[in-house]
């Protein structure tokens, strides 16, 4: 159906006021999917219980979904950070020191759980008056005992000397965005927030769907970036345009890829790549010999962005790189997916629970990442100590 709307009369008051005329092209966006309803819920903040919320992996959970946590009372300082959000209270991503000294002493349920990925969340407070306010937002600040837990970008391993250290651990603090810390884990989760929420960037051509498979077909849907072969599993093979525009479909503008690569491109922060099609892309690499590195840049590149906290910490620990998406055999089961691992030493890493007691019975040691990035040896071994 097709929406007519007359706006000539606000074009002639308008230039009547001596307003400027522009061209505006207007985009709507198709194929919309609702957000469910406790997503829903989640963007607005709700209170929940200590037991209605897991760490899973280190990571806050709920339902399935990686969530936030934060203090939404700020009391008399609620207007202060209305106008300046980083003198509000810091949100939460992971089990850190914080969060679990709050739920040592029974404080935990002050705490509301979001699912926001713009940064902002609602906060409540009384003015100088007493008076209640609420129904605002403020742009808060990630808590740093957060990005030291997960060693979130080398935060808590920076390797740097002195001030040096200090400069690098701040440059992470103040560049961190959530869109992009929930890409990076998203693979440990089987539900994503599918879009910030009433924001959208743009729209591709009606033609779209044509374009991308003509040029999967033509470049014979294999990775422009890992050479894996994407031919037995075509929906994991993208096309992505490289300078951003979703308009602009010229040949020399697209770039195939493979799911895992795709999500890792700037300002694709939105992009859920399930674990199970992670395992199977890894499979590929593995069976097509792609997913051998010759470089720890390699190595990065490769595995999960959610291991990188974890492996930048225990990769001091062996002289050799290792295997990136390792699959053990089990007996006669099935095989047991690790996200790395070196088998000459027995040594893996994954994330699951159940994976690593498989692993275990077969005389592996297998770490999770928050186990990784909570040892202690590991921490002062790896990060010289200054200011955060």
């Amino acid at each position: 159906m097709r929406l007519e709307v007359d706006l000539s009369l606000l074009r002639d008051a308008s230039r009547r006021m001596g307003a400027h005329h522009h061209n505006v092209e207007m985009v709507v966006r198709r194929n919309f999917t609702p957000l469910a309803p406790i997503d829903i819920q989640l963007d607005e903040g709700v209170e929940l219980s200590m037991d209605e919320v897991q760490f899973s992996d280190g990571l806050v959970s709920h339902k399935g979904r990686q969530v936030l946590l934060y203090i939404q009372d700020h009391g008399m300082d609620v207007e202060d950070v209305l106008e300046d959000g980083s003198l509000g209270r810091k949100f939460h991503l992971a089990n850190c020191v914080t969060l679990q000294k709050m739920r040592s002493k029974n404080r935990f349920d002050r705490y509301v759980v979001t699912n926001r990925l713009d940064g902002y969340f609602y906060i409540t407070g009384q003015d100088l008056t007493g008076k209640r306010v609420e129904g605002k937002k403020a742009r808060l600040k990630v808590c740093k005992n957060c990005l030291s837990y997960l060693n979130y970008k080398g935060y808590e391993s920076a390797n740097e000397p002195g001030y040096a250290g200090y400069q690098k651990r701040t440059r992470i603090f103040e560049s961190f965005e959530l869109a992009g810390f929930f890409e990076d884990y998203s693979s440990f989760f089987a539900h994503m927030p599918s879009r910030f929420s009433g924001e959208f960037d743009g729209d591709y051509t009606e033609d779209w769907e044509k374009v991308s498979k003509s040029i999967r077909s033509t470049r014979d849907f294999v990775c422009e970036i890992c050479r894996t072969s994407l031919k037995d599993v075509s929906r994991l093979c993208h096309a992505h345009h490289m300078n951003g525009v979703k308009t602009d479909n010229r040949e020399s503008n697209l770039q195939v890829l493979c799911a895992d690569c795709h999500r890792k491109q700037p300002m694709h922060e939105h992009m859920h790549v399930l674990h199970e099609d992670m395992r199977r892309i890894a499979a590929l690499r593995r069976e097509q010999g792609t997913n051998k590195a010759c470089s720890w840049n390699e190595v990065f590149n490769l595995s999960d962005p959610g291991v990188h906290g974890a492996l930048d910490y225990v990769r001091r620990e062996f002289e050799s790189l290792p295997e990136v998406g390792y699959f053990l055999s089990i007996g006669g089961g099935p095989n047991c997916y690790l996200e790395l691992a070196w088998p000459t030493d027995k040594y893996g890493i994954c994330i699951s629970e159940e994976t690593k007691r498989q692993a275990q019975l077969s005389g592996w040691k297998v770490d999770l990442p928050n186990e990784i990035t909570a040892r202690e040896d590991l921490r002062h071994r790896n990060q010289p100590r200054g200011s955060h």
